[in-house]
């Protein structure tokens, strides 16, 4: 089953070149236009995509502020 969920974003080209979580995906889940998964996965679908949704975007990642450029002077 671990096989057949990582060949799934890849196979529907919601997968980058850096295995990453393509806005295709992200566009689709919404609109209700996503692929559909294959029949070994779909008794598991809801846990599966929502797996999927917790796969890390870097673009959703807060970069942390440098603190230590800030002057403590006022």
């Amino acid at each position: 089953m671990a096989k057949a969920i990582t060949r799934y974003p890849i196979k529907s080209d919601y997968s980058d070149d850096d295995d990453k979580i393509t806005a295709g995906y992200h566009d689709a889940k919404p609109a209700g236009t996503i692929a559909a998964l294959p029949a070994e996965l779909s008794a598991n679908s809801a846990q599966i995509l929502k797996l999927i949704d917790s796969a890390v975007n870097d673009a959703e990642i807060p970069l942390p502020e440098d603190d230590a450029r800030r002057s403590a002077i006022a």
